[in-house]
């Protein structure tokens, strides 16, 4: 019975099913081959020619799906031409790689093509395709343009450590049946992924802090106000919690920006990111959602508490105790909307929030309006 040496698990999941199967297809293939060339004995090129088959279908379906998501969702032309350009790269590769003239083939040529096979599941798996169906979301669910979904994207460098390790026991698994001498220079070689493993660890969390924080306030940012609404949403679907969210934008800011500098203007947001750290209550989540727009997300509140937190964040900007800036007057037009039956995406939620927050902008500011959607 053949062996999976090369298991399909969530690493490889890009969240799009049609380009999943494929993948999921490949990995298959990559099962196939490995237990040939595992034997060590000469190989028919019958059997070869049928694996090159398999792959033929796969790269003519994958590359089309590919291609046809990307013409249909108008992907930036910066991603579009790398892309296109890897899947010539690998037809190229895989045509050279399959360019067999004998009778039969040693296994050692086999090997080198299980192993290009794998450094394409590595790279162009778990990063190109996953970058494109990220894209996708942004365009298709957070309405961002094609070049904002990619300018998104070159923001996140994506370490994927835990299927390369994968990736690598499998060829650990090849030379291991070898002799003890060599499994030893493995169990050795391992210790040294293990430890360039921690110290990636150590980077990604590095990473993450600039991947879900924004820089100027220190604040979580947009990325990650998407993820935590996406998990209270989840709770709410299956568990009934409600939750309520804040959209606050800044009275009059652009006219801090245009009379007085962008320098000044971020004092203004430094000091409403301080406010609300120190304001909100412990549980609530205060987050900069871009330019002079925050959101506070309030886990397990009904509208009535996500209003009084507003109400106080009111309070504090009209009281003696705010900070007095010679250029601007503290004020915060805020909207408040709780999670209901009708809102399924966290897009949704916030733009309900948004409408709220504009029915205050249009009674002068520095209130909040609960949302009537």
């Amino acid at each position: 019975m053949p062996q999976n040496f090369f298991k399909w698990d969530n690493d490889f999941n890009t969240g799009n099913e049609i380009i999943d199967s494929q993948h999921f297809a490949l990995v298959e293939m990559i099962n196939d081959l490995l237990e040939i060339s595992i034997n060590n004995k000469l190989i028919k090129t019958e059997t070869i020619e049928k694996t090159s088959s398999k792959l033929s279908a796969y790269i003519d379906e994958h590359f089309s799906t590919e291609k046809a998501l990307m013409e249909k969702y108008s992907i930036d032309h910066r991603h579009r031409e790398e892309h296109l350009q890897f899947h010539k790269d690998f037809v190229h590769e895989v045509t050279n790689q399959f360019e067999i003239t004998d009778k039969q083939i040693n296994p050692k040529k086999l090997k080198a093509i299980v192993e290009y096979l794998i450094r394409w599941l590595a790279y162009h798996i778990l990063n190109t395709d996953k970058s494109l169906t990220r894209q996708l979301t942004y365009i298709a669910d957070d309405g961002m343009t094609p070049a904002e979904a990619y300018e998104m994207e070159e923001q996140i460098t994506e370490t994927s450590t835990e299927p390369l390790l994968k990736a690598l026991k499998v060829l650990y698994l090849l030379v291991s049946r070898k002799n003890k001498e060599i499994e030893l220079k493995n169990v050795q070689l391992e210790e040294k992924v293990k430890q360039r493993t921690a110290e990636l660890s150590e980077a990604n969390e590095k990473l993450s802090q600039l991947l879900y924080h924004d820089v100027l306030t220190g604040l979580p940012n947009r990325r990650y106000v998407m993820a935590e609404i996406e998990k209270l949403l989840n709770n709410w679907a299956r568990y009934r919690v409600p939750f309520s969210i804040l959209f606050i934008d800044v009275d009059k800011f652009k006219s801090v920006n245009d009379n007085y500098g962008h320098e000044n203007g971020d004092k203004v947001l430094q000091w409403i990111a301080d406010l609300l750290s120190s304001t909100v209550r412990k549980t609530d989540i205060a987050c900069r959602l871009g330019g002079d727009e925050f959101i506070v997300i309030c886990p397990n509140t009904e509208a009535d508490g996500a209003f009084i937190v507003g109400k106080k964040l009111n309070a504090y900007c009209s009281s003696d105790d705010a900070q007095e800036f010679e250029f601007w007057n503290p004020s915060l037009s805020i909207g408040v909307s709780t999670v209901n039956d009708l809102i399924t995406t966290p897009s949704e939620l916030i733009k309900t929030a948004d409408n709220a927050m504009y029915v205050s902008k249009c009674n002068g500011g520095g209130t909040t309006s609960l949302s009537k959607d």
